[in-house]
């Protein structure tokens, strides 16, 4: 039929390094309705998705200081992914199931469910190197729901 268009699925094909992702601090954040009324009182609820209870938003900032060995994975993940065009998956080191260690869950494939997360790149890359370490670029990982 003319002028009908499918919206392109672009499933992730590509895993973040175990090396880097040690290097990304999490932050939740739950997303917020607000209306302020005219007799000056405020109301505010979570926005939900259908799940109970609510899912919070989750980003990762580039946490620490890298090596140069680890600013050229990241580079080269980076560029591999588009900056951030590509989804990717990314395994949260400290989502674990109980009772097992820090960083078990990583899988190289990507078929691993467990602590895994979609993610797209947000963010500009600039670096700045101080003392033989470097100031990785200002990239946030954004999970897609």
């Amino acid at each position: 039929m003319p002028y009908n268009i499918t919206p392109a699925v672009v499933a992730p094909g590509a895993v973040l390094p175990q090396s880097l992702s040690t290097s990304f601090a999490m932050t939740a954040v739950y997303p917020l309705l607000g209306v302020f009324y005219n007799d000056g009182s405020y109301e505010r609820s979570l926005i939900r998705d259908g799940t109970n209870p609510p899912r919070a938003v989750h980003t990762w900032a580039l946490a620490k200081r890298l090596t140069t060995a680890q600013l050229t994975a990241l580079a080269n993940f980076w560029t591999a992914q588009h900056g951030g065009l590509n989804p990717f998956y990314f395994y949260d080191p400290f989502n674990v199931l109980p009772g097992q260690q820090i960083g078990s869950n990583f899988d190289p494939t990507g078929d691993d469910t467990q602590g895994r997360m979609i993610c797209f790149f947000r963010g500009d890359w600039g670096q700045r190197t101080d003392l033989g370490r470097h100031m990785g670029p200002n990239l946030t990982l954004v999970e897609a729901w």
